[in-house]
């Protein structure tokens, strides 16, 4: 499956797209992805690399970071954290290795202006996107 959704402070815009990867474990409860402020300013972009492991109830009980850096990851794992996934059938846990990647594009613009957006593809793979921010110079 494929998600799109463009967060902004009043609006979430929901798009699905059927497509499945055989081995990926389903998400069943997503929470919101936003371009960590502190990354966006620096204009910080690429990937992390966190592995998950899903419980019996479909919880993550362990995310850890294998690559990226600690800006885009720590926030990138607490979103994770929130997310649910179907119920996984083996003890300890199943392992799902998720791959965000944080892009910034277009012209820079004000952060207040910025909409940040992510896509999922249920298999691992989730992109969060966002405008490139203004320097504030006073």
């Amino acid at each position: 499956m494929l998600f799109r959704l463009a967060v902004t402070s009043i609006i979430f815009s929901f798009f699905v797209a059927c497509s499945m990867a055989a081995n990926a474990e389903l998400a069943v409860h997503i929470v919101g992805f936003h371009y960590p402020r502190l990354a966006h300013m620096a204009g910080l972009q690429g990937d992390v690399v966190i592995a998950l492991t899903i419980g019996g109830d479909g919880g993550v009980k362990e995310a850890k970071v294998l690559s990226g850096n600690g800006l885009l990851a720590v926030p990138s794992v607490n979103t994770l954290r929130a997310w649910m996934f179907a119920p996984c059938g083996q003890k300890p846990g199943c392992t799902q290795v998720m791959n965000v990647r944080f892009l910034l594009q277009g012209t820079p613009r004000d952060i207040s202006q910025c909409e940040d957006q992510f896509e999922f593809d249920n298999a691992d793979q989730i992109i969060v996107t966002s405008q490139f921010a203004r320097a504030i110079i006073d």
